[in-house]
């Protein structure tokens, strides 16, 4: 399968491409900082783009069979990346025929009804305060992938974390996962890869957690 990742230079975007490598995947790794992905190019094609710039997007996109967005912002700052960067890749996959798209967005995005008090007070008054602007960017991202014609997931992932591939996760399909933990960034390339093609997620939301 010829994949592209989106974001590739990034701490979980390069973790994907890896993963993906291992897998036998063609990988293409697109990343705005090049550099950044000098040792990958013996195993994957490497290429400049950037989501904020669509007529970078068509050359990398072209024949393509998936991609993940694996796009993030620098800091905490006011951001269009996630919106304007789907929007852009949305047309870009239309206009070349590609239908598989899976993207990262938070668990902790929205404050789930069935969440314990506990919880929906530490994300409503601390973490939405902290993180508010990109919060509110990767909820237009989303509301974007549902009124798209592509075949979606969106991986709402918990509090991440650097580490090794440990293989142990929960997930949940368009649902609530309860205790949530920390999940290494591995864990979560790895859950990626090997949800390329499972159609039970097409068009879904899959919450993970460690």
């Amino acid at each position: 399968m010829r994949l592209v990742v989106l974001g590739a230079a990034g701490g979980t975007g390069r973790l994907v491409v890896e993963r993906a490598i291992t897998a036998g995947h063609e990988v293409t790794a697109v990343a705005r900082d090049c550099e950044a992905l000098a040792r990958l190019r013996l195993r994957s094609t490497v290429v400049r783009a950037d989501v904020l710039e669509p007529e970078t997007l068509r050359a990398p996109i072209e024949g393509a069979d998936a991609v993940v967005y694996a796009v993030a912002p620098p800091n905490r700052s006011t951001t269009v990346v996630y919106s304007e960067g789907i929007r852009n890749l949305l047309e870009t996959m239309r206009d070349s025929g590609v239908k598989r798209l899976l993207t990262i967005t938070s668990s902790r995005i929205e404050v789930p009804r069935e969440a314990p008090l506990t919880r929906k007070l530490v994300i409503r008054y601390l973490i939405e305060k902290i993180f508010r602007n990109p919060y509110l960017d990767m909820l237009r991202m989303e509301d974007e992938l549902r009124h798209s014609d592509m075949n979606w997931t969106m991986v709402r992932s918990a509090k991440l974390r650097d580490g090794t591939e440990i293989g142990r996760y929960r997930t949940v399909i368009n649902g609530y996962l309860p205790r949530e933990r920390p999940l290494n960034r591995a864990d979560l390339a790895e859950f990626l890869v090997t949800h390329i093609d499972d159609a039970d997620t097409f068009r879904a939301e899959v919450s993970i957690s460690g």
